[in-house]
Parts: structure tokens; C-alpha cells; sequence
């Protein structure tokens, strides 16, 4: 991932959100994941293994290194998103039929039955999907991530709201695979 300052990188430095949003989507995303981060001449590349260990570390960079701002206490917990309000959305699901799949979320973010504000959802209930046909998305910090089927069937239930966050393993669409 590769994300761009409206004025092409220079002057910019990560502010303590900035860390703070980036060490929550790490935490939250599943084995096997791998991150980018370039902002200015920082660069960071985080990789998840398979065992849920992690190694991460500034790649050496063209410029002097940055250094991350102290923030007062205040701000810091206006800024982080409270555990409560994730699970509680999770927790939120119904128990599901064991015979549907279930499509859940791979990160923390928001989620996005349209493509854009102006177009048709990308699947309604009781529309046929095959395993690769796109149903949502899930933005984090400005990047949007395409979520797939993984299952062909028919779309029985979207389980969460437009435009609301997610958590990750929260239940986005269920799938009927028996059609």
C-alpha cells in the first residue's frame, strides 16, 4: 500500500494518529499480511507470518529519519476508536445457519455496499455471486479494499449497515452456497 499527501510527499511527517491508525489496522488484520507504508522518504514495510508473530522495521530511508511527536494524553484518547464500540457491532450478529457462508471482514475499517456514492450496491439479496464477484468494501485510512465472495451461491443476508465500521472477523454477508 502506498498512500500519497495531496502535496506529492514533501514536508509531510506521520502524526501520533497516524501511528496509532496504522498500529490498529496491524493489529487487527489476520496471519499472512503484509503492509507498506510510504509517506515522504519514510518507509516501513510490516509483515505478519502465519504463526501471528510479527517483524517489522523502517526500511533505511533517502533522507534523515522521523521522529513520531509526543501528543498530550487528551488527545490520544479522543483519536483512538474504543474496543467497546467495535465489539459491541460484533457482538451485534445474530447466530447464523451453519449451511450459509459466511463473508466476514479481514480488518478494522467502514463498509461499503457501492463502489461510489452514485452507483448500484454491488450485490442486493438474492442475487447469484460467484467465489471472485466483489460485495463490498472495507476503507481504511483512505484505501479502500475489495471484499470477494469466496463462495459462489446466492446472497441470503447483508449483515451490516452502509457506511458503518467494521471489526475484523464481523460478519459483512451471508451466502447460500446450496444455489
Amino acid at each position: 500500500m502506498v498512500r500519497e499527501s495531496d502535496n506529492g510527499g514533501k514536508g509531510q511527517a506521520l502524526s501520533y494518529t497516524d501511528v496509532l491508525d496504522i498500529l490498529e489496522i496491524v493489529d487487527g488484520v489476520g496471519e499472512g499480511c503484509e503492509l507498506t507504508v510510504d509517506v515522504g522518504d519514510f518507509h516501513l514495510h510490516f509483515v505478519k507470518d502465519a504463526a501471528g508473530g510479527a517483524s517489522a522495521g523502517p526500511e533505511p530511508a533517502s533522507g534523515p529519519e522521523r521522529a513520531v511527536p509526543e501528543t498530550p494524553a487528551a488527545e490520544t484518547e479522543e483519536s483512538a476508536p474504543t474496543e467497546a464500540a467495535e465489539t459491541e457491532a460484533f457482538s451485534a450478529d445474530e447466530p447464523a445457519d451453519p449451511n450459509l457462508f459466511e463473508v466476514e471482514s479481514p480488518m478494522v475499517g467502514t463498509f461499503y455496499r457501492r463502489p461510489a456514492p452514485d452507483r448500484p450496491p454491488f450485490v442486493e439479496i438474492g442475487q447469484d455471486v460467484g467465489p471472485d464477484d466483489a460485495v463490498c468494501l472495507v476503507e481504511v485510512m483512505k484505501l479502500f479494499n475489495t471484499i470477494v465472495a469466496g463462495q459462489a451461491g446466492r446472497i441470503v443476508e447483508i449483515c451490516v449497515e452502509d457506511a458503518t465500521p467494521v471489526a475484523v472477523g464481523q460478519v459483512l454477508v451471508r451466502i447460500d452456497p446450496a444455489d
